[in-house]
């Protein structure tokens, strides 16, 4: 809606709502060459639900993006991109930490910034461990508060933030909600 030249990658299904989204971002002007067709599953959806005194809860289904990975991401369109964003980490299952570090190492070096979103599946396993080969690569790292406590341990955004560039991240932006 800016107006800012931009491409996107991923995984839709055949269905009408990979349809809907599709024709949505090129009428925004998006260059759509890197969504790929699942005929296997539909495409993902995720449902925002609000929580009186409490930040939203998501529910969500992985869809066409449970094929998604790193391969699927054409190398040639990072060659004119100024930033290059992964949204949903940790929720694209398909997407490996070497890969993605790779990827991230590689855009690096084009001159591209890099900015990973993670999302952390309510109850997962997970730790610092799982985002530490990826970090030294990634420019911004934005989990949420809650994303970043399960990783990190620590309860405080400030200390979620240290740990985190300790791991290698450039910068952390742990987004706290309502509270900004």
């Amino acid at each position: 809606k800016l107006r800012i030249p931009s491409a996107v990658t991923g995984c839709v299904g055949t269905d009408f709502f990979g349809d809907f989204l599709e024709g949505e971002l090129r009428e925004l002007g998006v260059d759509t060459r890197g969504l790929r067709r699942s005929r296997d599953r539909g495409t993902s959806k995720t449902v925002i639900l609000p929580v009186a005194g409490e930040d939203r809860r998501f529910v969500h289904s992985f869809g066409a993006n449970a094929e998604f990975t790193v391969g699927h991401i054409d190398r040639s369109l990072l060659a004119d991109c100024e930033v290059f964003y992964l949204g949903g980490y940790l929720v694209l299952p398909a997407v490996s930490a070497p890969a993605l570090a790779e990827l991230c190492a590689d855009a690096r070096a084009r001159g591209v910034r890099t900015v990973v979103d993670v999302v952390v599946p309510q109850e997962a396993d997970v730790s610092i461990e799982s985002v530490r080969e990826i970090l030294p690569h990634v420019d911004f790292f934005v989990p949420n508060e809650d994303e970043a406590r399960a990783l990190t341990g620590e309860a405080e955004p400030h200390r979620q933030t240290a740990r985190l560039v300790e791991a290698g991240s450039g910068t952390v932006i742990v987004t706290c909600g309502t509270a900004g």
